[in-house]
């Protein structure tokens, strides 16, 4: 018979082994771009081929605004086409609500990981422009006249 502690400790480790399963499955898609990324020591000027994840280059920030859960950042970028506009967004996957990002403005030296938080799908055809806002308050330094490029998982969404 099991003791109380025993059961206690097993429900702990199944959680824990499921939690990091689950993180490993959010978080390899990035590793891996981030790692394919800087093995080319460039820029991408066309469509990358990477496997579950999703490039969108040129991108840059447009305006701040006050959001719900603090700051949101305005982000206009080109879509791997060069355009936006090629997303049929209004039954698209991409870019939904809460879908983490990974963004960088120095070829993945430094990045920054956030959320997406607004998603309007005419602003999102019409002029390729989003509202993201940090994770969990991690500081995020975004700067006009910087063009960043960012990483959406496509195998995966939490």
């Amino acid at each position: 018979m099991q003791h109380k502690d025993d059961a206690s400790n097993s429900n702990h480790s199944t959680l824990e082994t499921h939690f990091r399963l689950l993180r490993e499955d959010l978080l390899a898609p990035y590793r891996y771009a981030v790692k394919e990324f800087r093995s080319k020591q460039t820029q991408w000027t066309t469509k990358p081929q990477l496997h579950d994840v999703q490039v969108y280059s040129n991108a840059s920030l447009v305006g701040m605004r006050a959001g719900n859960a603090g700051t949101e950042y305005l982000i206009k970028f080109d879509n791997i086409e060069g355009h936006a506009m090629n997303v049929h967004w209004i039954n698209s996957k991409l870019l939904m609500f809460n879908s983490l990002l990974c963004i960088s403005p120095d070829g993945f030296s430094t990045l920054f990981w956030v959320v997406v938080s607004t998603r309007r799908v005419k602003e999102l055809h019409d002029e390729g422009i989003i509202g993201v806002r940090s994770v969990d308050g991690l500081e995020v330094k975004f700067e006009r006249g910087i063009e960043y490029i960012m990483f959406e998982s496509t195998s995966a969404f939490f």
